[in-house]
């Protein structure tokens, strides 16, 4: 079962949101843990590389993960959601699980 962790882009957020770095401690640490457990996992910080969902989407596609994992805050929230419904609908047999501090 592959897996794929994702952290969101800040899709058209103006301001300090849309320059705000920082790693995304949470999907790390699940990633390690998966990776222990011999699960073949990667991660894709979109939020840092500033991808577009058109680039979200194809990076998924060479991937093919069996599971996509989404992890994002509060503030990352309408850009989680857009990201989610365009995989959903470019991937219903994907199985999508949302985390982090807002889905919690």
């Amino acid at each position: 079962m592959k897996i794929l962790l994702i952290h969101p882009p800040a899709l058209g957020e103006p301001g300090i949101l849309g320059n705000l770095k920082y790693p995304p401690m949470g999907i790390a640490f699940l990633a390690a843990v998966l990776r222990e457990s011999q699960y073949p996992v990667n991660i894709l910080d979109a939020h840092v590389a500033a991808l577009s969902i058109e680039k979200i989407i194809r990076h998924i596609a060479k991937e093919s993960p069996d599971v996509i994992g989404l992890s994002f805050t509060s503030l990352l929230f309408e850009s989680a959601m857009v990201l989610a419904k365009s995989i959903k609908r470019v991937f219903p047999e994907k199985i999508l699980i949302a985390g982090g501090y807002h889905p919690t």
